[in-house]
């Protein structure tokens, strides 16, 4: 089956038919080439020429085009069972289609050729009903403008900019951290904008994978008292720990804390460190760079 890679090849006034689907079955309606619905596009939409718009359901993001090669009828367990997407789905989507002739209801074998993949991320706006028809120029740029960028934007932004298999890896990690907390400190902290980052992308990540997740900031390390000060000032109401030197690491010990006003431990068992040493120390312009190098 042939398969090209574009951002949007297809004229303004092309007519698809919008398909939706789970990220999960995307990938096997395109490689088969084929898939099975409960319902057929109308009449209209039924010949030669007809095309459909492959929507991932979650994100909203068009996926590809494709020409509607053949739809057929499916309308007893002889024909379900030759047909390929039967053949290769699991036992729980197998039981979905042979219940649905068991009451009676027809299924369609949709067949697709000249599959295009959308490389820019794309949605198309439809209404709110199960079919919907569009033409080219009711695909836009999904990005968010310059002026429009935040953290969260940004989150979405390149979300939006995985593929179908990758965003499914991320979909299954996120759904393995369901109802646990994650707790992350820093080192060599600065300004700390990864507490921010941190809070804001796992925020976003479990609005669009429907998951819960909470994000803990156990401790930041920071040398310079006026970075500190900035950290305070900035981060010192989610209640993590703020220590002076990142040496305790390496010796094991204590570190003076300045939200608990004494010394004591960091908590070292963290699942996220994230550390930002100054490029001054690996600068090309530091005769002392090898120092820190090795």
């Amino acid at each position: 089956m042939e398969e090209q890679t574009s951002g949007a090849t297809a004229s303004a006034n092309e007519q698809f038919v919008v398909v939706r689907l789970a990220t999960e079955y995307l990938e096997q309606f395109i490689s088969l080439g084929s898939w099975i619905f409960a319902w057929q596009p109308k009449k209209a939409m039924r010949t030669e020429s007809a095309k459909a718009c492959i929507v991932d359901t979650a994100s909203g993001l068009i996926i590809a085009t494709a020409k509607l090669s053949v739809i057929s009828p499916v309308s007893s367990f002889v024909q379900l069972r030759s047909c390929r997407p039967f053949q290769a789905a699991g036992h729980l989507q197998k039981n979905t289609w042979r219940n649905r002739i068991t009451s009676g209801n027809s299924l369609f074998e949709w067949t697709i050729t000249e599959i295009d993949r959308f490389s820019d991320s794309m949605v198309v706006e439809t209404g709110a009903g199960r079919t919907a028809y569009v033409s080219a120029r009711d695909f836009r740029s999904a990005a968010p403008s310059l002026q429009a960028l935040t953290l969260k934007s940004s989150a979405e932004y390149f979300v939006g900019r995985l593929s179908v298999r990758d965003r499914q890896l991320l979909r299954e990690n996120l759904q393995s951290l369901h109802g646990k907390r994650l707790t992350f400190g820093s080192t060599c902290s600065g300004t700390d904008i990864i507490v921010p980052v941190m809070k804001q992308t796992i925020s976003v990540l479990c609005k669009l994978f429907n998951v819960s997740i909470e994000v803990v900031h156990l401790f930041s390390v920071e040398f310079e008292k006026q970075k500190r000060e900035f950290i305070m000032d900035a981060h010192g109401d989610s209640g993590f720990h703020l220590f002076h030197d990142v040496a305790v690491f390496r010796d094991g010990g204590e570190s003076f804390c300045d939200v608990c006003q004494q010394s004591h431990a960091i908590p070292t068992a963290t699942d996220v460190l994230v550390s930002g040493p100054s490029c001054k120390n690996i600068s090309k312009e530091n005769r002392r760079r090898s120092d820190y190098l090795s």
